[in-house]
């Protein structure tokens, strides 16, 4: 870190409470606000582009939150261990811009993304693969009509494994304090948006490049109602490839893409 280090052990207790408290105003401010608006301010203007029509179960809505309770505190109890390394300068977290360039700044935020997304597909894959790994995987299929709450609801295993994204990320590339939380604020708009459950996308966004390689709304809901197809976070790109993309997609898409709304 160029001599500037943060001083972990002496104020771990505030460091807990601290990143608690931010992972826990985060998640409020975007699955909080995103539930808001989609299932009550805007809802009858926006039901036609409710994926799955109908609303989903108090008890299931119930049980996402507490599920993300847990989550809240097992992503807390990752960042300490993250905010640890950097203190040990195991990683290459800066503070000081001028250590490279703005291009770099900027490129290191998509590369971020890009290997969040590689991360992600894998691990997914993974979670579905093996007997054992599908039990931890369960807790989020619970959702079988996804809300903004889903998003963090994880059983803890899965919730410790999507967060090791953090200091994998400060290990393998050096990235600026800001760059580094640009991309919590993308990951967690994007994570929010695509549980939402409505589809926000037209025709057009998503015809051709790169609209073709840009995980919708639709497609992670046809993924949690049939864990076989649509494994991608952001893109497509990897269901593309790997021939993961369920057949129905692009129909799928579309017929949602194209309802009107109601007189």
């Amino acid at each position: 870190m160029n001599g500037q280090t943060f001083q972990l052990w002496p104020d771990l207790p505030l460091w807990i409470l601290r990143l608690l408290f931010d992972n826990l105003l985060r998640y409020i401010m975007f699955a909080g606000i995103a539930w808001i608006l989609l299932y009550d301010v805007f809802l009858n203007r926006l039901i036609h582009r409710k994926v799955i029509p109908g609303l989903p179960a108090r008890a299931a809505v119930m049980s996402e939150v507490q599920n993300s309770a847990v989550t809240i505190v097992v992503y807390a109890v990752v960042g300490v261990q993250t905010v640890w390394l950097v203190s040990a300068e195991y990683t290459q977290f800066y503070l000081d811009i001028h250590q490279y360039s703005w291009l770099w700044f900027w490129t290191s935020i998509v590369v971020a993304i890009l290997i969040h997304d590689t991360w992600f597909y894998w691990t997914h894959r993974l979670l579905h693969a093996f007997r054992i790994l599908r039990a931890v995987h369960r807790v989020h299929h619970e959702s079988t009509n996804p809300t903004p709450w889903t998003s963090y609801s994880f059983s803890p295993l899965e919730a410790f494994i999507q967060a090791l994204i953090f200091p994998l990320l400060l290990i393998t590339i050096p990235m600026h304090l800001f760059a580094f939380l640009f991309f919590l604020i993308w990951m967690m708009t994007w994570n929010v948006v695509n549980h939402a459950g409505f589809e926000y996308t037209r025709p057009w966004m998503t015809r051709g490049f790169p609209g073709r390689l840009w995980m919708t709304p639709t497609g992670h809901v046809m993924h949690h109602e049939n864990g076989h197809w649509n494994f991608g976070l952001y893109f497509l790109f990897w269901d593309r490839l790997m021939g993961t993309l369920s057949p129905d997609y692009d129909t799928r898409l579309l017929s949602v893409q194209h309802r009107t709304k109601a007189p």
